[in-house]
């Protein structure tokens, strides 16, 4: 009896140990793969509660984009994200906790997804769907990639993070671990760097916003000391067009300490850090050149 007994709670524990790694436990490694000379590195953790929803409206519908033809052959209830998960097993919805997306100096993206992914067959699968709507891709590589017609290629790191970049050199540059990284703030929904080499304002600044019921946002600016209070608000508020991510907030406090660089903050209520993420999705589909779809509600 104590040997059944002994046996079950050693699968018991094995089954909870498994649920946790797979669905809960996760540790943050997108960072690993954005390029050591940045122009701009941006970080989501979907993990957030508060973050998952803004993501789920206006980034996830970013897998419909440009698409031409059904993946069935013309059963238009059949999602990307369906085709997705039934040609890889992924379920971005579920599996996905974190975005990272990332610029280089020469102006080149990447994407990257981090999450709870299996770690064969997603190339393959991947091309699978895209040539079933008429998408032409070449596979091959190593570690194997698809690399679509226009020069993006895809592929997955050996750590699990699914990476798209515009060029195969950028993707080949980044799959591996790069030496140094840019630094983003834990603990926040959203973190964002800018290249130290920049010579504008926004060279090396650095914005933080963290989750909670309201989203208290930080924003550092080391290349600003002579930025007048009311050009440093129009500057975080997106009123300059320089950065629009945070177009329409309001009520920044700006602080200024001797030797220090220029501080301001401010406090984004839940639907202003709806429209900060409307407003990345928007920014991702122009930097990417492709059209988004304009809502969320027909996907699963």
């Amino acid at each position: 009896m104590f040997a059944v007994l002994g046996v079950s709670l050693t699968l018991a524990f094995a089954l909870a140990l498994y649920v946790y790694q797979r669905y809960v436990s996760y540790v943050p490694r997108v960072t690993r793969h954005m390029p050591s000379e940045y122009a701009l590195a941006l970080r989501l953790d979907i993990e957030q509660a508060v973050v998952y929803e803004p993501f789920r409206r206006h980034l996830l519908p970013l897998i419909e984009a440009s698409r031409t033809q059904d993946p069935t052959g013309g059963r238009k209830s059949v999602s990307r994200l369906q085709a997705l998960r039934d040609q890889t097993t992924i379920e971005l919805g579920v599996d996905l906790r974190e975005l990272g997306i990332a610029v280089d100096r020469a102006g080149h993206w990447v994407v990257l997804l981090g999450g709870h992914f299996r770690r064969d067959e997603i190339v393959s699968g991947v091309a699978r769907m895209l040539q079933r709507e008429g998408i032409p891709v070449r596979l091959g590589g190593s570690p194997q990639r698809l690399v679509h017609q226009s020069g993006a290629a895809f592929a997955a790191a050996d750590d699990g993070v699914l990476v798209l970049a515009q060029t195969e050199e950028l993707l080949d540059r980044v799959l591996a671990t790069q030496p140094e990284r840019p630094e983003l703030r834990a603990g926040t929904a959203l973190a964002v760097a800018f290249g130290a080499d920049d010579v504008s304002a926004w060279g090396g600044a650095r914005l933080a916003v963290f989750p909670g019921q309201e989203f208290r946002a930080e924003l550092v600016l080391p290349q600003a000391p002579e930025l007048g209070e009311e050009a440093l608000v129009a500057l975080a508020s997106g009123k300059t067009g320089d950065f629009k991510l945070l177009s329409g907030s309001e009520r920044w406090q700006v602080r200024r300490d001797d030797g220090a660089p220029v501080r301001a903050a401010t406090v984004l209520s839940r639907v202003e850090f709806d429209r900060l993420v409307a407003n990345l999705a928007s920014g991702l589909a122009r930097l990417m050149g492709v059209e988004a779809p304009a809502t969320a509600a027909d996907l699963p």
